[in-house]
């Protein structure tokens, strides 16, 4: 077992039955801070700290040195950083009835990347107009078989590990959400259409530089959910098919407005059981049978 403390989701009681439910495990806390570290080889390489106070929420993610960082803004790389043995990403945002919105910085040795720059690059970082139906994109990781290890100061007892017996989790995408998001989806209570549940479930943060569908593909998915009172993170591992070996470790971090939403503006049409999407967004209407998906949200 390469986690511990972690709750696999109950699927046999659900009504529906998804590519994720058998891969979801919960770390339950109705506490207003939860932490969570990801170990490789048994040594710690990140650390998940995450609270809620008066509406407001804050997650910080210790890294490891020499990750390249790599700050985006429409798509493009604004700021390249290599990763210090202190070093840490945070979120700090608020919500007002459904619009959730915040800044993501990079700190390395008590230094803010891009500290002047908050009105082109850096605020806000991450804004959504519904929360309870679109979940942010926070970060992305990419893993190397060579990973330093980090010291963290305060009791853990949450983990997961990375190397299993039959796979390397080379990838972590990390995304915040409304408390009850991945359980209710799974239990199917949707507060989206189930075609653009499937978007969000399925695609990877790679796709994120390009606004483009990239398809999560590979061995052993796992999906940690870390639960505080109103919110989760949601940490989506899983060892790619396409890219099974990285040659760096890297951090992604994203300028997020409306992600998820953005990338349902898409032509889709229903076939069978399933749907055609287009891969690309923002195409004109195709007519014929085709609709855009964020039409229906």
């Amino acid at each position: 077992m390469n986690l511990n403390n972690g709750e696999i989701f109950d699927y046999e009681k659900a009504r529906v039955l998804t590519e994720l439910s058998k891969c979801t495990y919960l770390y339950r806390s109705a506490e207003k801070t939860n932490y969570l570290k990801t170990t490789y080889k048994q040594e710690n390489i990140l650390a998940f700290k995450f609270t809620e106070e008066n509406e407001k929420v804050d997650l910080i993610i210790q890294i490891p040195s020499e990750f390249e960082c790599y700050h985006y803004f429409k798509g493009k790389t604004t700021q390249k950083t290599i990763s210090t043995p202190r070093t840490h990403l945070t979120y700090h945002g608020c919500s007002k009835k459904k619009k959730q919105s915040g800044e993501i910085h990079l700190v390395v040795d008590d230094t803010i990347t891009l500290k002047g720059k908050s009105n082109v690059l850096e605020a806000p970082l991450a804004f959504s107009d519904d929360i309870y139906k679109f979940p942010l994109p926070i970060c992305r990781f990419e893993f190397c078989s060579n990973i330093s290890s980090i010291e963290i100061n305060e009791l853990i007892p949450n983990y997961f590990e990375i190397l299993g017996q039959e796979c390397f989790f080379n990838t972590i995408d990390v995304y915040l959400a409304k408390a009850g998001f991945i359980t209710n989806s799974l239990n199917g209570l949707l507060t989206i259409p189930e075609i653009a549940f499937s978007i969000f479930a399925h695609t990877n943060l790679e796709g994120f530089k390009i606004s483009k569908i990239i398809r999560r593909r590979g061995r052993y998915p796992q999906v940690l959910v870390l639960q505080i009172k109103n919110y989760e993170l949601i940490i989506v591992n899983i060892e790619e098919a396409h890219n099974k070996f990285y040659v760096y470790n890297r951090l992604y971090y994203f300028h997020s407005r409306n992600y998820l939403k953005t990338l349902f503006n898409r032509n889709a049409k229903k076939v069978g059981e399933g749907y055609f999407i287009d891969l690309e967004d923002g195409y004109p209407d195709k007519g014929d049978g085709y609709f855009k998906i964020k039409n229906i949200i």
